[in-house]
């Protein structure tokens, strides 16, 4: 019983929960109702689990699987963009979010479907410049048994348009044809664009799927800040799709 009452007021416990009343609330008492109006059901939306799942959803499913299990990939490559640098060191690797990435990666190269993991991303960070994320990433997939002599490493790319020209760089000094591109799933669409721009043709596996729409209650029309947070990704990632087409950084066709 506890349990159940505990899932179905979870709602109470998010601060956004509240913003939203209040800011109805304060609505009522302005002059020009029907421009706050206006803006509360905005901010309603943005909020809406409802809203957010079905957008992030769509984006998340724009590329589909070509992974073949039965293929022999040259390489598999990993972009990066899931390590916490800060709070990271040569000795303790934090994860932020998306290790779905590296694990399957990793799964792929210890059993024997690639030949090479690849792995790309230098660092976003404004401080630690000097720090690799893809360093990094290699010494935890050597912990987690794939031997160092089948590791590549783009150290310095800042972004999914340098991940693929330094990806191809490598690929063609190593002879490399074949390769695999593994990202999450919502950031697959943009990634995907910028390898073929470059001359890449990979197959694709994207991972860290962050919805479904398997079901639906009653708590998916009430604000949230992880709906919120999943507007944020789409949109944020949908800006990205656009800049790097309309720059020709990617190329969707």
């Amino acid at each position: 019983m506890f349990f159940n009452l505990s899932k179905i007021l979870i709602f109470l416990t998010d601060p956004l929960f509240y913003i939203i009343i209040l800011t109805f609330l304060g609505v009522l008492r302005f002059k020009h109702r029907k421009t706050f109006l206006g803006i509360f059901f905005l901010m309603y939306l943005t909020t809406l689990p409802f809203v957010s799942k079905r957008l992030l959803y769509t984006l998340e499913h724009i590329e589909k699987p070509t992974f073949s299990d039965t293929a022999k990939y040259d390489a598999v490559i990993v972009l990066s963009g899931m390590v916490n640098i800060q709070t990271s060191s040569d000795d303790s690797i934090e994860f932020s979010g998306a290790v779905d990435r590296i694990i399957k990666g990793i799964d792929i190269i210890k059993k024997g479907k690639a030949d090479y993991l690849l792995l790309s991303g230098g660092t976003g960070s404004l401080h630690q410049k000097d720090q690799s994320e893809a360093l990094l990433l290699k010494r935890f997939a050597i912990s987690l048994g794939v031997p160092e002599l089948a590791i590549l490493t783009d150290e310095i790319s800042k972004n999914t348009r340098q991940n693929a020209v330094e990806s191809k760089r490598i690929l063609q000094n190593k002879g490399l044809k074949r390769v695999l591109l593994i990202t999450s799933a919502f950031h697959m669409f943009r990634s995907n664009g910028c390898f073929k721009q470059v001359g890449i043709k990979a197959d694709l596996l994207p991972v860290d799927y962050k919805v479904s729409l398997t079901y639906f209650d009653f708590r998916d029309f009430l604000p949230s800040s992880n709906a919120l947070n999943q507007n944020y990704l789409f949109f944020h990632e949908l800006i990205g799709i656009v800049v790097y087409g309309l720059t020709e950084r990617a190329t969707y066709k």
